[in-house]
């Protein structure tokens, strides 16, 4: 179980990196205010703005689902279960903590999501051909 230093050191490692994703999320949307595309000499130029524009679209979207990833972590911290699984309730080993404050499950069962989450991909992608 964590201390109270430990849950305020772990806050505030999560506060800190929410608001440095908020301020690149911010900068990307003011960036995508300015379309590339129209800027383009040549086809060659728009192919290369369009693969950037989708690229920065990706890093976007990650660091929003990050971000909702801290507030929960955070909403974690203050109701008491910050440091458990989710899913079954053990704790998480906190070398595991320290390298992903915002880290919800124990290592077990995030193993067992992600490979949920890849079949269900596969299974998606087998739909589609």
């Amino acid at each position: 179980m964590l201390d109270i230093t430990q849950l305020k050191a772990f806050d505030d490692r999560l506060c800190a990196r929410a608001s440095l994703l908020t301020v690149e999320v911010n900068a990307a949307r003011r960036h995508a205010g300015t379309d590339l595309r129209s800027e383009t000499s040549d086809l060659k130029d728009a192919a290369s703005a369009e693969a950037q524009a989708v690229v920065a679209d990706a890093e976007v979207e990650r660091e929003l689902a990050e971000l909702g990833e801290i507030r929960a972590a955070r909403e974690r911290i203050r109701n008491g279960t910050y440091g458990s699984c989710v899913e079954c309730g053990t704790e998480i080993d906190l070398d595991r903590i320290g390298a992903h404050p915002q880290a919800s499950r124990c290592l077990k069962c995030q193993l067992r999501a992600e490979r949920a989450s890849a079949a269900r991909a596969a299974r998606r992608a087998a739909l589609h051909r």
